[in-house]
């Protein structure tokens, strides 16, 4: 074998061994690869799987923290409506057991559901007088008016009504330095000043205010069942209701047909007149001591707030008395101020439970109510005047088909005694 024949055989021989060996690192270096890719995968796949607890349990914390915010909001929620309505069952219970006592007062005291719907024995057309504490002018003029419990058939003579009125009026409330009592002595009428409330016979005052004294403008707004308020309050009554009437036929007359007209006439003028004088004698009832309300006051006072409203108020109208029971007006009045007008019951409202909204309409609808009093009391005064209204419009046309045939019966009955003479 030549030399070039071993040396290609040599250099196959080891091209081979090269092969070999590098196939055999090939094979080495495969099977690390994939140990690596195996390492890393399973890195890979357990931090996957560590991030994905992780962002599990972060997503549960704040469901759960996010549930129990909105049980906690819930919870505290229907804590407050429950609040709200155990306040607003007290408010309810409170005002029910105040009301159930103020009826229960008045069924007590006179067989009805309220003291409110009770009218006093005052106002009516039938008026009763001391009579020893009026002149005995004014007292013959109120009789024969008709306007007291024990009247009498007026004079046959107008002017004799209207000379006893005058003098009587005079007498009894002309005072001593007013106007009137000038002119009531250049009549020569001394005044007597039988009642202390001057010019209370014709000052409107005397009904919507009370009777009231020189220099001391005191409202009276329960005005006493007897005594000289009370008879001061029933002359203007007596003034505003037809004090001097039309004179009546005498007895001769009785029997002619011009009396019978007479009566019909007269009686739709009486009808009218009494009709006109109705609101006065209302609000007379109104305004008058109702012993009844003593009870009313007394459960008003069982409330803290409400008994010192109380003290001060009587302490500031010496003219009313919680002992003896005010009037319907001045009952309705205390009702109204012992809230809005109340100092104490305010700061005890602000501080009672309840959302501002609440409490704010708590004060608006106490201060409707004062509103809506003096509304009734305007429409009451409104009432009066239209029943005045009435009356002058009645006495300027019916008064006079009365008078004449009044005059015309009194000249026929005046002729059949002289023909029988």
């Amino acid at each position: 074998m030549n030399t070039n024949n071993i040396t290609k055989l040599a250099i196959a021989l080891g091209f081979v061994m090269l092969s070999q060996s590098a196939f055999a690192s090939c094979d080495s270096c495969k099977v690390v690869t994939r140990q690596e890719a195996d390492q890393t995968r399973s890195a890979i796949t357990s931090k996957i799987t560590e991030s994905t607890d992780t962002v599990v349990s972060t997503i549960q914390n704040a469901i759960g923290s996010a549930t129990n915010m909105i049980t906690k909001n819930a919870s505290a929620i229907a804590q407050q409506q429950g609040n709200d309505r155990a306040a607003v069952s007290k408010a309810q219970t409170q005002e029910q057991t105040a009301i159930d006592a103020y009826r229960s007062v008045g069924s007590m005291q006179c067989g009805v559901t309220s003291t409110a719907s009770s009218k006093p024995a005052v106002g009516n057309d039938k008026r009763d007088y001391d009579a020893s504490r009026l002149p005995p002018a004014l007292k013959h003029a109120l009789d024969a008016a008709g306007q007291t419990s024990t009247p009498t058939a007026p004079p046959a003579s107008p002017a004799v009504q209207q000379a006893n009125l005058g003098v009587g009026a005079c007498q009894a409330f002309a005072g001593t330095s007013t106007v009137r009592a000038q002119q009531c002595r250049a009549a020569g009428i001394t005044p007597v000043d039988a009642n202390p409330y001057v010019n209370a016979d014709i000052d409107a005052a005397t009904l919507f205010d009370g009777p009231q004294q020189p220099g001391n403008p005191s409202p009276m707004y329960s005005v006493p069942l007897s005594g000289q308020a009370r008879d001061a309050r029933n002359t203007y009554l007596s003034m505003l209701d037809d004090p001097t009437p039309p004179a009546t036929p005498n007895s001769a007359a009785a029997a002619t047909p011009q009396y019978r007209a007479y009566l019909g006439v007269w009686t739709h003028y009486e009808a009218l007149m009494s009709l006109a004088a109705r609101p006065a004698q209302e609000y007379d009832r109104w305004t008058t001591v109702d012993p009844q309300t003593a009870d009313a006051l007394q459960v008003m006072s069982q409330d803290p707030a409400t008994a010192t409203y109380l003290n001060t108020y009587f302490a500031n109208h010496p003219n009313s008395s919680m002992s003896a029971g005010v009037s319907q007006e001045e009952l309705m009045n205390i009702e109204v101020e012992r809230r809005v007008g109340n100092p104490d019951w305010i700061k005890e409202m602000a501080a009672a439970e309840g959302t501002p909204l609440q409490k704010q309409m708590l004060m608006m609808t106490a201060y409707g109510l004062r509103v809506q009093f003096e509304r009734l009391r305007t429409e009451k005064e409104i009432a009066v005047l239209l029943g005045q209204v009435l009356a002058t419009n009645t006495n300027a046309t019916l008064r006079k088909q009365v008078e004449a045939l009044a005059a015309q019966t009194q000249n026929v009955g005046t002729n059949r005694i002289v023909t029988a003479r």
